[in-house]
């Protein structure tokens, strides 16, 4: 009898999913029109000034297109102070970019207008203003330790990059610590170990460490592998910080993580426009 009441109970459960599949695939999803999408950081230390411009596509029903598909047919124009210049398309590199250079340059303490439009009706604005000063007396301080677990030694460094936050100003910074392969220093291959975010609130005008932990194997406590890196500092202005942090916190496809909404400042649209100055230290 209890089988075949459960039996009887299974049924009606699959019976009232597939009526609940049914309905589901009867709802009408809201049509969202598709927004443009622009990206661009400046900085006097880019050769280039660089603007990507695509189109968001739906998450739910029919997603034509790819949202990493430029569009080349839009106008992308970059005021400052009262000088306007328009970017070219440039379909090597699938964005919109002109050279940096003394016929419009981008330059510390400035500020940058962005208007982008294109075909549709689609217009969308952001600005940025340049962060103008860098912070002082930046360095790379290493010092490490050596731990030995199951016949393996470890050396584990502390690689901090440290400097005194500029005072009486509001100021974000991104660190990039790099190291270089083994037989090969170019810097174009080297491999990100650690990227850092911090914002000046409570430690304005005071020194600022960031640290970053890197670690080796080796077989002996003499000969350990020696390394060379270098870490990039950025003093970065809000946006910047902003949107990066929150890509940095973005976990997608996590059921047990709270949502978490991608920064945005473009007017009309989504993406980032952002601006930084930075300083390289080699270690």
């Amino acid at each position: 009898m209890k089988k075949q009441l459960l039996a009887l109970l299974v049924l009606i459960i699959s019976a009232v999913l597939v009526s609940c599949e049914k309905e589901a695939k009867e709802i009408e999803l809201p049509k969202v029109d598709p927004k443009l999408v622009v990206y661009g950081f400046l900085s006097p230390s880019d050769s280039v000034i660089e603007i990507l411009v695509s189109k968001s596509v739906p998450y739910f029903g029919d997603q034509k297109g790819n949202i990493y598909d430029p569009v080349s047919d839009a106008t992308v124009l970059l005021t400052s102070e009262g000088q306007t210049i328009s970017l070219p398309f440039s379909i090597e590199n699938g964005s919109y970019i002109v050279r940096n250079e003394a016929l419009f340059s981008i330059l510390a303490g400035k500020t940058y207008s962005l208007q982008v439009s294109s075909p549709g009706g689609f217009y969308v604005t952001s600005e940025t203003t340049v962060p103008s000063t860098l912070p002082a007396q930046v360095r790379v301080e290493i010092d490490s330790s050596v731990r030995t677990s199951n016949g393996f030694n470890e050396k584990i460094y502390r690689i901090q990059t440290a400097f005194l936050d500029q005072p009486n100003q509001r100021d974000y910074y991104h660190s990039i610590t790099k190291i270089h392969q083994d037989t090969l220093k170019d810097k174009r291959y080297a491999y990100t170990i650690c990227n850092k975010f911090k914002e000046d609130e409570g430690v304005n005008g005071q020194e600022i460490r960031l640290n970053c932990n890197y670690s080796n194997f080796y077989s002996g406590f003499n000969g350990a592998n020696s390394f060379s890196g270098f870490s990039v500092l950025y003093t970065t202005d809000v946006s910047y910080y902003k949107y990066h942090v929150s890509l940095d916190n973005y976990i997608e496809d996590n059921p047990f993580a709270e949502p978490s909404r991608v920064y945005s400042n473009i007017d009309g649209g989504l993406g980032c426009l952002g601006s930084y100055i930075a300083i390289e230290v080699e270690f």
